[in-house]
C-alpha cells in the first residue's frame, strides 16, 4: 500500500531547504556558557510563508494570506530572551 504525503500530513511543507528557510542558521548551536540567540525567523518567500494551517487563538495573528510555519511570522520582531533593564 502507497501513501501520499498529502493524505498524511495535508497541511505540511514537503522538503524544505534549511539554508533557504533560515539562511544564517548554525547547527549544532550552543548556546552556553553565552551567545546571542538565533535568528529563527522564516525568510519572506520561502515554502512556509502562508503554509500554515490556521488555529485559533495560537497563529490568528498572522500578516499575509495565512499563518506561516513555525514559531515566529515573517517580519515579527524576535522577543528578548533573559534579564530586561
Amino acid at each position: 500500500m502507497t501513501v501520499s504525503f498529502a493524505a498524511v500530513e495535508p497541511h505540511g511543507v514537503e522538503r524544505i531547504i534549511m539554508e533557504q528557510v533560515f539562511p544564517g542558521i548554525k547547527f549544532p548551536y550552543h548556546p552556553f556558557p553565552a551567545s546571542t540567540p538565533q535568528d529563527l525567523r522564516p525568510k519572506a518567500g520561502s515554502k512556509v510563508e502562508n503554509a500554515a494551517l490556521l488555529i485559533p487563538n495560537i497563529n490568528d495573528h498572522f500578516k499575509g494570506k495565512g499563518p506561516d510555519c513555525g514559531a515566529y511570522e515573517i517580519g515579527d520582531a524576535l522577543p528578548q530572551y533573559g534579564p530586561r533593564d
